[in-house]
């Protein structure tokens, strides 16, 4: 009466292990799966901080702002093409969805909010009125809280990916 059951126990113990193994693989696949969009996210949030600097520096010129903004929108759309590239995961595209959302964010705040920071960081000192500087001070709040919006539902996006491949985040 014991073989059977031994018997059945020995071929169930292989489909086991490999259902295990596939498992842990599946997680580890999607774990890097979504680090490589986190490290092209690195990139571009790396840019936005060069950009910040050379806005807020004094002693930055027109030429270093206007490289740093150009360098910025470049690697915002080679991020966005990478990520199409890279496709969605074993036919789940809501991490991939997420961060073509985020990354278009980047781009139209960079179009929209810096393009005009930089405008006004241009302007020759006698055309800065009060205005100007409450339309500067205004930018900057949209950008903070914008760009807070936009990483909170990514981050959304990214624990949902997560819980549905195992995957704890930090």
């Amino acid at each position: 009466m014991n073989t059977p059951k031994r018997h059945f126990f020995f071929l169930f113990l292989p489909i086991l292990s490999v259902v295990l193994f596939s498992c842990g693989r599946k997680s580890e696949q999607a774990a890097e799966y979504n680090d490589s969009i986190i490290e092209k996210q690195m990139v571009v949030v790396q840019a936005f901080d060069f950009l910040d600097s050379m806005i807020n520096s004094l002693s930055s010129s027109h030429d270093q702002t206007q490289y740093a903004y150009v360098n910025l929108l470049a690697l915002e759309r080679s991020g966005l093409l990478a990520l199409d590239s890279i496709g969605s995961f074993q036919k789940d595209p809501s991490l991939q969805l997420a961060a073509k959302e985020l990354f278009g964010f980047y781009i139209t705040m960079t179009e929209r909010d810096y393009r005009k920071l930089i405008d006004i960081k241009t302007m020759s000192h006698e055309l800065i009125t009060g205005d100007v500087v409450d339309t500067n001070i205004a930018i900057t709040k949209r950008i903070r809280e914008e760009s807070q919006r936009a990483q909170d539902k990514f981050i959304i996006a990214q624990e949902e990916f997560g819980k549905k491949y195992n995957l704890k985040f930090q």
